[in-house]
């Protein structure tokens, strides 16, 4: 075996150095003196044949190589990502009883927020929707209403996700984009929002005064920041869960926001007609909270199956 080897080897070198030479300067060498020499290159292909395939049956006999691939259960199908994370969970919130009227604010003690647009503007702590009756002012809160659509809702998971989830979750704040907290017309905006923790709080000044941003954390770092009107952008981020953290203006009494931290993405705030909708969802039993500022927190639990949709309303009355 070991003299068949070194023999073709041997004859490996000598047929490429014909081959490159038939193909250089003796080329015409070649084809006069062997074109028409049907055994010589006979011999040439055959010995070549013999050579380049004495191998053949054992390479044959191995599977075809494949090149690596991503590990499919960190990256898995498109498909069964989107059936895997395809659950939802939706309804609205309600207040039920006697309707309290919004209140005014007058924002005169400032004379950019005099000038603001909105003055004088109504709190944000109770936003009811009246249906045909929009106006801010209340007309129809004086009425004993059934149920009513309730804004400014902090609806979330707040139990239910394995460990691993969360950990991953944990690894993808870095790609989101910052949340913004504007400070706009002497009014926070939004009045409530979400966050999820290690994300980056962008707060902005868009008004033409002095404002500051005081957040009252317990289990985070409390900050205080002020923001003259020449200081447009301020960044903050949260460390650890906590809903709620009470955000206001000590310059500006009438201002006031509110943040949930959680520490994944499954979270949404209650639109003017009381609506949220918690997408994306893996199959689970969770614990969904709903918190109001005014009216408390209520909790549920549900069950969903992949890319399944479960409705879950909730209703609050006064304390």
């Amino acid at each position: 075996m070991t003299r068949l080897c070194v023999l073709q080897k041997f004859t490996t070198a000598v047929l490429s150095r014909a081959l490159f030479l038939r193909g250089c300067v003796t080329s015409r060498f070649l084809d006069i003196h062997y074109k028409g020499d049907s055994g010589f290159w006979f011999i040439l292909i055959s010995a070549s044949c013999l050579l380049f395939g004495c191998n053949s049956n054992e390479q044959t006999d191995r599977p075809e190589a494949t090149p690596p691939t991503v590990n499919q259960l960190s990256t898995p199908p498109a498909d069964s990502a989107e059936k895997k994370f395809a659950g939802q969970i939706a309804g609205r919130a309600f207040f039920q009883g006697h309707a309290p009227a919004r209140k005014v604010i007058h924002m005169n003690q400032d004379a950019a927020c005099a000038a603001a647009e909105g003055n004088p503007a109504y709190s944000e702590e109770v936003v009811l929707d009246f249906g045909p009756d929009s106006s801010p002012t209340g007309v129809a809160s004086q009425i004993s209403a059934g149920k009513l659509g309730l804004a400014n809702v902090f609806v979330y998971v707040k139990a239910g996700f394995p460990d691993s989830l969360l950990s991953f979750f944990k690894r993808k704040v870095g790609t989101m984009a910052p949340v913004i907290l504007d400070q706009r017309h002497c009014r926070y905006a939004p009045h409530v929002f979400g966050i999820q923790v290690g994300q980056t709080l962008k707060i902005l000044n868009s008004d033409p005064t002095f404002h500051n941003v005081h957040a009252s954390a317990q289990k985070n770092k409390a900050f205080n920041l002020g923001m003259s009107k020449v200081e447009k952008v301020k960044t903050r981020r949260f460390d650890r869960a906590e809903v709620m953290i009470p955000i206001h203006c000590n310059v500006h009494p009438w201002m006031s926001a509110y943040a949930g931290v959680v520490d994944h993405p499954f979270y949404a705030v209650t639109d003017t007609t009381g609506r949220y909708a918690l997408k994306a969802l893996p199959a689970g039993e969770y614990v969904i909270e709903a918190w109001h500022e005014v009216f408390g927190t209520l909790v549920q639990t549900v069950k969903i199956t992949e890319a399944e949709t479960k409705t879950l309303d909730f209703i609050f009355t006064r304390r």
